[in-house]
């Protein structure tokens, strides 16, 4: 039995790689804690990056681009929402300069 493979867009083919985000019912301090414990970069917002102690855990903000700006754009990894100045924050051992 063969499958039928579907052409799919660059854009679709670019979602296949977005991370799923908080699973629903999930609590964001323990969806944080899994970013922590594996690793990985946290994106927060104003409204949650005082709730999380970055120093504690090892985490320092990541700066972006020729101008070196602490700011992302996309969802919040706590609270889920969508903004455009957001603190990006990585695992000192892979921060960079």
């Amino acid at each position: 039995m063969f499958a039928i493979m579907k052409k799919r867009t660059p854009a679709e083919l670019a979602d296949v790689f977005v991370a799923p985000g908080r699973k629903y019912g999930q609590v964001a301090g323990s969806h944080i804690d899994n970013f922590v414990m594996t690793q990985r970069a946290i994106w927060l917002c104003g409204d949650c990056l005082p709730k999380f102690n970055p120093l504690k855990y090892g985490y320092v903000p990541k700066l972006h681009g020729k101008n070196r700006l602490p700011f992302v754009r996309g969802n919040c990894d706590g609270c889920k929402q969508h903004d455009d100045q957001m603190r990006m924050l990585v695992h000192h051992t892979q921060a960079m300069e």
